[in-house]
């Protein structure tokens, strides 16, 4: 009768054994989506950083271009000086946006810089509980098997510098 209880006893613990595993598994690959995840941002805020970047070129030579026009037709009305004015500030805010949303996400940026570390530190943490440490027996038995090894070799080199030594002294 003791003899079944261990053995469903050790089957349990198998099976419990079997569970953490696949738990960890699991959180790995959920930490590997995490970092996929935020790879497809940063992949994304540069895409979105270019066509920030083109739209203020694009701007840019709206406005140079306004200039030009505005030198050709100084003898225009007032109502089309005001339209272009109005064109020009409208650019302006919308450099001004772009700008705020830049410092933004470079803000955000930073946050998931601090975040990173925090993350890093954490998952060292949990790779750390999923070591298996040795047992006392099992490091003794280890330590013994590199004795041995290391007995061996001193051994064979030995052998090799007594062998030398012996051809160099026949010569």
């Amino acid at each position: 009768m003791a003899k079944k209880k261990t053995i469903k006893d050790v089957e349990a613990e198998e099976l419990v054994k079997d569970i953490e595993e696949t738990e960890e598994e699991i959180e790995e690959v959920e930490e590997e989506l995490e970092e996929t995840e935020e790879e497809i941002e940063e992949v994304e805020e540069s895409v979105e950083e270019d066509e920030d970047d083109i739209e203020d070129e694009e701007d840019e030579d709206d406005i140079e271009d306004d200039e030009d026009e505005d030198e050709d037709d100084e003898d225009e009305d007032d109502e089309d000086d005001k339209k272009e004015l109005d064109k020009k500030a409208k650019k302006e805010e919308k450099k001004k946006e772009k700008e705020s949303k830049k410092e933004d996400k470079k803000k955000d940026k930073e946050e998931k810089a601090k975040n990173k570390k925090d993350g890093y530190f954490s998952s060292v943490g949990r790779e750390l509980k999923k070591v298996v440490w040795p047992s006392a027996g099992e490091v003794a038995k280890y330590s013994l098997a590199v004795i041995l090894f290391c007995l061996i070799l001193v051994l064979f080199f030995i052998g090799i510098d007594a062998l030398a030594s012996f051809i160099k002294g026949l010569f």
